[in-house]
């Protein structure tokens, strides 16, 4: 190859990207100075030093604005959520309910080895509000959506508290709000514990608890191991009442303009 296509090739990488307009002049030089047999290989040193950063670019987790690297390369926000306004009403659910593999008392949860049927209650200053609309099945761990799926309720005379599968609060000071879990049996139910927490302390969107022994931790805690009896862990779910459609439409992957159409139809 002649010195003038190598300078065409190093041209070429220049323009691509590959090589900075200093990094072009330094090989051109070399090129037009060095004897002609090393010539032929005087581009190679700069795209390997390009393709080596890229590889070590490539390969090196890159993190995403607003988090930051745990020690295991997992992502953690570092993005709070916002508080709750005093006040304001807000609809809260856990749609997540994860209990260990043995009861609080270190027993199985039935006595024919299967899983808990996790369900629960909400309460406000120990006033029961709202109970779990379905109950899992046979598993320690449960979600729940937060909205019917049952898209015929629109045509109905249901209110929106129908559709929406939360319980209805006021943010006032000093009040306690209280999930109850237990494991729903013909039987008898077990109960598998109990998460609390001062509703001024509530944050919007989705907060994950895990349980420490009798405390509770917003967020894994690594250094500590996860319960092993009853309940483990929590994602409570947190809406603005006046964001009930925008909730409704992404629960059900529809229009917004569509739900707000619907949401019409409903009873006030």
């Amino acid at each position: 190859m002649s010195t003038l296509d190598e300078i065409k090739e190093l041209k070429a990488l220049r323009d691509s990207g590959d090589l900075t307009d200093e990094e072009f002049e330094q090989a051109k030089t070399r090129l037009l100075n060095e004897p002609p047999a090393a010539t032929s290989l005087g581009w190679v040193y700069p795209l390997l030093i390009v393709v080596i950063v890229g590889l070590v670019f490539w390969i090196t987790p890159q993190k995403k604005p607003g988090t930051k690297l745990l020690n295991n390369g997992e992502e953690n926000s570092t993005q709070a959520n916002p508080t709750v306004k005093p006040q304001h009403t807000y609809l809260v659910f856990p749609d997540l309910i994860e209990l260990a593999a043995t009861n609080p008392e270190g027993k199985e949860w039935d006595i024919d080895d299967s899983g808990p049927d996790i369900t629960y209650s909400i309460y406000l200053n120990d006033r029961e509000i709202f109970t779990a609309p379905s109950k899992g099945k046979d598993n320690t761990i449960n979600e729940w959506g937060g909205v019917s799926q049952d898209l015929s309720l629109f045509n109905t005379s249901v209110s929106v508290e129908g559709i929406i599968k939360a319980a209805l609060i006021s943010i006032n000071a000093g009040d306690t709000l209280k999930i109850k879990v237990w494991d729903n049996d013909l039987a008898a139910n077990d109960d598998a514990g109990e998460f609390t927490l001062k509703t001024a302390e509530l944050k919007l969107g989705q907060t994950k608890w895990w349980r420490y022994g009798d405390t509770w931790n917003e967020g894994r805690d690594a250094s500590r191991p996860d319960a092993s009896r009853g309940l483990k862990r929590l994602r409570l779910r947190v809406i603005d009442s006046e964001k009930k459609a925008e909730f409704i439409a992404s629960q059900l992957n529809l229009p917004l303009e569509k739900v707000n159409d619907m949401l019409k139809k409903l009873a006030p």
